[in-house]
């Protein structure tokens, strides 16, 4: 918004914080949760199109990116899984929120599309 001199200045309308991409996500102040969880209901829409333990992952990703954590790497029992969750997390955490996917993910929800036929 500063950039595009809709505000003053660029820091975060909510915190003393600079707002940038990733502010964006990892702020948790006043009226943020909100926003988040509108944000995460339309990810959780899209995902349905997804193999479950893939979806799962990727729902605990974004939500350990903005918690500025790990995530949790065994939460599901499929080793193709596992791998595409320590391969995105590697690239970068906001890369999820930003709708890129490692190509790690490709065997996983290759398999599942194949089963959907």
């Amino acid at each position: 918004m500063f950039r595009q001199q809709h505000r003053d200045s660029a820091e975060c309308p909510r915190c003393p914080d600079i707002k940038n991409n990733v502010h964006v996500f990892i702020c948790t102040r006043q009226g943020t949760s909100y926003a988040f969880n509108v944000g995460m209901e339309l990810v959780d829409e899209h995902l349905l199109d997804f193999q479950p333990e893939m979806a799962i992952a990727i729902q605990d990703s974004i939500l350990a990116f903005r918690e500025q954590q790990e995530p949790d790497f065994d939460l599901g029992t499929d080793d193709d899984i596992h791998h595409a969750m320590v391969q995105q997390w590697e690239v970068g955490g906001e890369k999820l929120t930003w709708g890129v996917l490692h190509t790690a993910w490709q065997p996983t929800m290759a398999q599942y599309l194949k089963s959907t036929r």
